[in-house]
């Protein structure tokens, strides 16, 4: 729940009225007017948000992707928000009066709803326009990239403790319901609502639901998963060695079985499931060049069978499943190897990064992912 926002605190009557007024004209600037039934037809065509296990109830999904429209920030995180803030119950109350699928204060929701804040639509439609307020308050405040500051998380913060807080503390205030809140959403739309939450668009290369070029958001590449190899020289592993499997090129991650790989940032696939030679070692694997960033090349091996969801030059968010964990090619067990190529080498579908590679684990504790 939010404490609302701080640009209504510590004013007068004239200073609150003047805010209404201003933030009125901030939102129809940003386009947070309602669809209409046009562009409604159009997202029919446009829009899938078919589910892979738990998923976006069906009577909100074009709704989700309409909002994430208005505030340029994630489906899943939208999704994740509400499973966080309500469970998606439309009826729930906080002992606080807070109320809604969103669960939006009363005071708040003057300003950024319109309709009826216990009606589902109306709560999903005034998330849109509200993280879309605060996604451009982070991004005029400087600390976006500063100190690390990622953008969805500093916009959470600013949802659940007032975007005042965030911009005291020069970042996640260090409030633990406030820190709790923030990892619990990024934790749901990296694993729950990552792909029921995607909303893909189908038949339409041109449409875009994500800059590629300004997005750096880095995910577990394997949820739920252990470490069990590290990056380097190690015994060899099964009856069947050579460099490759006694030099270590990047690290194993498994959760025993069945895991959902998936894109640990922004790329573009250069290769997608078997090819003779290499499938032989790695089973069905995933190359991929990092868009934008330090342009790292991005692999994983041993892909079960007939599990791989990519294709050669397709560009994937971070978060997208390529593919499910599995114990194909030279492997003693299921697991995802993942690699991490030099940005200067020239790898492609016929030749992988090999030995032009860096050790995952330092970058992966860079990126805040371990």
């Amino acid at each position: 729940m939010r404490k609302g926002i701080a640009l209504l605190g510590g004013v007068g009557m004239l200073g609150f009225l003047l805010a209404i007024v201003l933030l009125f004209v901030v939102i129809s600037s940003i386009g947070g007017s309602t669809p209409t039934d046009s562009d409604a037809q159009d997202n029919q065509n446009t829009i899938s948000c078919e589910a892979d296990g738990e998923a976006i109830p069906a009577e909100y999904r074009e709704d989700i992707a309409r909002s994430a429209e208005v505030s340029g920030l994630p489906l899943a995180i939208h999704a994740a928000q509400i499973e966080a803030e309500s469970n998606w119950n439309e009826k729930a109350v906080s002992p606080v009066g807070a109320g809604g699928l969103t669960q939006f204060m009363p005071g708040t929701w003057a300003v950024f709803g319109k309709g009826d804040r216990f009606n589902g639509h109306d709560a999903i439609a005034a998330q849109g326009r509200y993280l879309k307020y605060l996604a451009d308050y982070m991004e005029d405040s400087g600390l976006v990239g500063k100190d690390g500051n990622d953008l969805t998380e500093l916009v959470l913060a600013g949802y659940n403790a007032g975007e005042g807080n965030v911009t005291k503390h020069g970042g996640i205030p260090p409030f633990p319901e406030t820190r709790g809140y923030v990892q619990k959403i990024i934790n749901l739309a990296q694993t729950k609502y990552s792909e029921s939450g995607s909303c893909q668009p189908l038949d339409n290369d041109d449409i875009q639901l994500v800059d590629f070029e300004k997005s750096g958001k880095w995910v577990h590449p394997l949820p739920g998963s252990q470490i069990t190899s590290r990056y380097g020289k190690r015994p060899c592993p099964t009856n069947n060695c050579n460099y490759d499997t006694i030099h270590h090129q990047g690290i194993d991650f498994s959760t025993g079985g069945g895991g959902r790989n998936q894109a640990p940032v922004d790329m573009e696939i250069i290769h997608a499931g078997k090819d003779g030679y290499w499938s032989d070692w790695y089973g069905p694997w995933i190359l991929g060049k990092q868009i934008g960033g330090e342009g790292f090349y991005i692999e994983i091996h041993h892909c079960a069978e007939g599990s791989v969801k990519v294709k050669k030059g397709q560009k994937v968010q971070a978060g997208t499943q390529v593919c499910t964990e599995g114990a194909t090619g030279n492997a003693a067990g299921s697991h995802n190897h993942f690699q991490i190529g030099k940005p200067d080498f020239k790898a492609s579908g016929d030749v992988p990064t090999r030995q032009h590679t860096l050790d995952p684990i330092p970058i992966l504790i860079e990126k805040r992912v371990l």
